[in-house]
């Protein structure tokens, strides 16, 4: 289920790069999403139009032994008691996740050294993140992938967590981290308004990093 409309599966079909292509469902109904749904399927060709070209009869029984027990079995109709409240709570969580999304991406693109594709229809988002080269050697001698020193110099700093893009894998000379837009907006605003600052004063200080606890072992 996308949170975001899509117009056309253009976007779905077009090939974006080599290897193998996944399809990533987060699924939801009258009770809310599926908690922590990271159902993801394979797909076993690398075409653009993938989905046509995978094993259909493969893919139908992932999704019913894997997704479909998790979800009620029969959502409220038009005209039933509940439809309107479940249609109320449903608009409410997707319009919650939309102004989310808005949110972090134009925070983040108004952040230097910071640039972020929108977030169309996922609980996580992956800006990309120019260090200077400095930071690049500096971290490369103390054995630790460049986004990998971001991340701990962001957690040791302000406590928040991120994900670094290495261990995604990211097109090599680009560096990336994995966020999420789940916290509420009040808790999100404060995180944005930490990274921030972090960044601002940050920025200049990476181009010669001195980090005591990150010391060659």
């Amino acid at each position: 289920m996308c949170w975001k409309p899509v117009k056309g599966v253009s976007a779905v079909q077009k090939k974006l790069s080599k290897g193998t292509r996944v399809i990533i469902v987060h699924a939801g109904g009258c009770e809310g999403f599926v908690p922590n749904a990271s159902l993801v399927y394979k797909a076993n060709y690398t075409s653009g139009d993938y989905h046509d070209n995978m094993n259909l009869d493969n893919y139908k029984k992932w999704l019913t032994t894997q997704l479909l027990p998790n979800l009620p079995a029969k959502p409220p109709q038009l005209g039933e008691p509940s439809y309107e409240l479940w249609l109320q709570e449903k608009t409410a969580v997707l319009s919650s996740l939309n102004k989310r999304a808005r949110m972090i991406v134009d925070d983040f693109n108004s952040m230097p050294g910071f640039s972020y594709n929108v977030v169309q229809g996922a609980m996580y988002a992956f800006p990309r993140i120019e260090l200077p080269a400095k930071a690049i050697e500096v971290a490369k001698t103390h054995g630790k992938a460049p986004d990998v020193f971001y991340a701990f110099k962001l957690l040791e700093e302000t406590g928040i967590c991120v994900v670094p893009g290495s261990g995604f894998g990211q097109k090599p000379g680009t560096f990336h981290f994995r966020t999420t837009i789940l916290p509420q907006p009040e808790l999100l605003h404060q995180m944005l308004d930490i990274f921030r600052d972090f960044q601002v004063h940050c920025r200049v200080r990476l181009g010669t990093i001195n980090l005591p606890s990150l010391q060659p072992h």
